[in-house]
Parts: C-alpha cells; sequence; structure tokens
C-alpha cells in the first residue's frame, strides 16, 4: 500500500496540518503582517492537505503513485499565491489519475480547474481582496473532490480520522 507524501518527517494525520500552520505563519510574517495575510494563508493549507490526503486514497485504490514526486522548493515560504497555484495544478494532476483507474472514475473522475491565474508568473502578486477570492473560487472547485475523497478514505485507508484537516 502506498502512502503518497506521508513517509520520512511528516505523518499523516498531524504532519500535514502542522506543516500547513508552520507555512501559513511563516507566510503571514513575511507578506505584510496582517490578519488576512495569515488567514488566507491558513486556507490554503487547507486546500493543500484536502489534495495531498486525496492523493493517499487513489494511490491506495490503484496500487500506485498517482502523481510523480514534485520537485522541492529551495525556500519553503514561496508565498501564498504561488502555494494556491501549486495546489490547484496538482489537484488537476490528481483528477487526471483518478480518471485513469476504473473503480475511481464514479467518485473522483472531475474536470480539471483552470482559472485565468494559473499560469501568471510566480514573483506576480495580487491584493488581499482578489486573492481571497482566488482560493475561495479554488475551495468551491476542490471541496466537492474532497468531500468524495474523503468518504473513500475512511474506508479505503480503515481511517475514522481521514477526514479532519486540523
Amino acid at each position: 500500500m502506498m502512502k503518497g507524501r506521508c513517509s520520512g518527517l511528516w505523518p499523516c494525520r498531524a504532519g500535514w496540518a502542522a506543516f500547513a500552520l508552520y507555512v501559513a505563519a511563516e507566510t503571514a510574517g513575511h507578506a505584510a503582517n496582517s490578519d488576512l495575510d495569515f488567514v488566507l494563508s491558513i486556507e490554503v493549507g487547507r486546500l493543500e492537505t484536502m489534495v495531498s490526503k486525496a492523493e493517499d486514497v487513489i494511490e491506495t485504490v490503484a496500487g500506485q503513485a498517482a502523481l510523480p514526486e514534485a520537485a522541492e522548493a529551495d525556500d519553503v515560504n514561496e508565498g501564498t499565491l504561488q502555494t494556491l497555484r501549486e495546489v490547484v495544478r496538482r489537484y488537476n494532476r490528481l483528477t487526471d489519475a483518478a480518471c485513469r483507474v476504473e473503480s475511481l472514475q464514479a467518485d473522483l473522475c472531475t474536470r480539471q480547474y483552470k482559472p485565468d491565474w494559473l499560469d501568471h508568473r510566480p514573483g506576480e502578486r495580487y491584493d488581499e481582496s482578489r486573492l481571497q477570492a482566488m482560493i475561495g473560487a479554488a475551495s468551491a472547485a476542490i471541496r466537492p473532490f474532497w468531500d468524495k475523497a474523503c468518504k473513500r478514505g475512511t474506508s479505503v485507508l480503515a481511517d475514522e480520522h481521514f477526514c479532519e484537516l486540523e
């Protein structure tokens, strides 16, 4: 059984949530030190946790890695916008992987999410209200996928706490 990114330094259950909070705290400290920056980075961290856990479900059912290993970032904190873009890219690759596994097609095979901001330059910045709208739209696109992956993960991975994000 493959466990995706749930090995090494970060255990599955608490690791991703703790990592997301760490990134959120670091992001907030470097952004504009505003409360909204902090909240937005936490919301992106939740999306990242959803996608990571959904990856575990797909890998377990498929019996192989759903995604190729991503290159490690030079800097742990590349900012909320860059993290959001990477989460959406991972989500899109996961939906493709789910579509290739017959037993997941009904539940997790869905359209990709391709917002206009996805392929902009990594250093490009948006104001907080635009970033908040981008996160909201990404959440709306990813949440139905997560809800189905959550149900599937609870049974496939036999983990009653699988759906916990915090």
